[in-house]
């Protein structure tokens, strides 16, 4: 159970260095291809039955989904107005906060509703929403 607290500190380090190593201090290609790698991985999740390789995807998701985390509290304080960047942060919080509370629950109706594939197929579309806005999204100052 260590593995996936693991990956978490291991992909929020790796995001960093991606980021100021790779692409010379941009965020807007991690956030890019972090949903990239996920939205796939989400979307065939449930073609797979073997225990193994679903604990493989899901490290490869969580991994996916956790550099843009790290990144984003950083990215979002440096695309707004230094005078709104703590509101905007805040703002950020709260709203993932709510998410946070909202999505299992939304998650549990579906799978309850329609099942674990057509939850899954959700989640896939909204990480191909998230590819869209990642790809539009401002570029930081820094």
């Amino acid at each position: 159970m260590a593995v996936f607290p693991t990956i978490r500190v291991v992909s929020r380090i790796g995001s960093g260095l991606l980021s100021a190593r790779v692409f010379g201090g941009r965020r807007q290609p991690i956030v890019l291809g972090s949903f990239a790698v996920a939205a796939p991985l989400v979307l065939v999740f449930t073609r797979f039955r073997s225990l193994p390789l679903l604990v493989v995807l899901l490290l490869l998701t969580g991994f996916a989904v956790q550099l843009t985390l790290s990144l984003s509290f950083t990215y979002v304080s440096e695309v707004v107005d230094s005078r709104v960047a703590a509101t905007a942060v805040a703002f950020q919080t709260s709203i993932g906060l709510t998410g946070a509370f909202l999505a299992p629950i939304a998650g549990g109706i579906v799978v309850d509703q329609a099942g674990f594939d057509t939850a899954f197929l959700l989640a896939g579309i909204l990480a191909i929403f998230a590819i869209a806005v990642a790809w539009v999204a401002l570029e930081s100052r820094s």
